[in-house]
C-alpha cells in the first residue's frame, strides 16, 4: 500500500538500502521474508524519513502566479493560463500555490484541458467551475444567499445556460 499511496510524501522516496539490506523501493515483501538474520522488518519502516514534495526552478512562475493573486485580492479580475508540452510540471506548479491561496481563504479553482476530453470544448473551464460550485455548496445556509443574489445579478437571463454547461 505504500507504493500506491495518493501522497508522493507516503511513498518509497529513495531506492537507498534499508536496514534489511535491500533497496527501499524494491519489493519489501522480500525483505521480510526472507530476514536474512536480520531482526524481523517491516515494508516502510526502515528509519528513512520521508522528504515533503517540493518543486524546485519554478520560483519566477510561483511568484507571477502569486503576484496574480495579490492583484485579485485588490478588486481586479484576470484568469492565469498555464501552456507547454506534457509532463513538465504544469499541475504541479499549481498545486505549490494551492497551499498560499486556501490558507488566505480564497477560493482556488482549477481546471485541465488535455488530451483525453478535448473533444469536450470547454472542458477545463467547465472543470474549474464545477469544482467552485462544490466548494460554494458546502457553505452554510446565509452565504448560499449571498451566491445565489450575486451569481442572479451577474448572469441575469443567462443563469440557464451556465446551469446546463456546468453541472453540479
Amino acid at each position: 500500500m505504500k507504493l500506491l499511496s495518493k501522497n508522493a510524501e507516503e511513498r518509497y522516496q529513495s531506492a537507498k538500502r534499508n536496514r534489511c539490506g535491500s533497496a527501499g523501493v524494491s519489493p519489501p515483501a522480500r525483505c521480510c521474508r526472507e530476514n536474512r538474520g536480520l531482526p524481523p522488518c517491516r515494508p516502510g519502516q526502515d528509519g528513512q524519513v520521508p522528504d515533503p514534495e517540493k518543486l524546485y526552478g519554478r520560483d519566477r512562475e510561483i511568484e507571477t502566479l502569486l503576484d496574480a493573486f495579490g492583484r485579485v485580492a485588490a478588486g481586479r479580475n484576470e484568469l492565469m493560463l498555464i501552456s507547454g508540452s506534457a509532463g513538465i510540471g504544469k499541475t504541479a506548479l499549481v498545486r505549490e500555490i494551492y497551499k498560499p491561496l486556501t490558507e488566505k481563504r480564497a477560493y482556488f479553482i482549477s481546471g485541465k484541458f488535455d488530451q483525453y476530453h478535448r473533444n469536450i470544448p470547454y472542458h477545463g473551464l467547465i472543470q474549474a467551475f464545477q469544482a467552485l460550485v462544490k466548494q460554494i455548496l458546502s457553505e452554510s445556509q446565509e452565504s448560499l444567499s449571498s451566491w445565489r443574489v450575486a451569481m442572479l445579478t451577474a448572469l441575469g437571463p443567462n443563469g440557464r445556460v451556465i446551469i446546463d454547461v456546468i453541472p453540479g
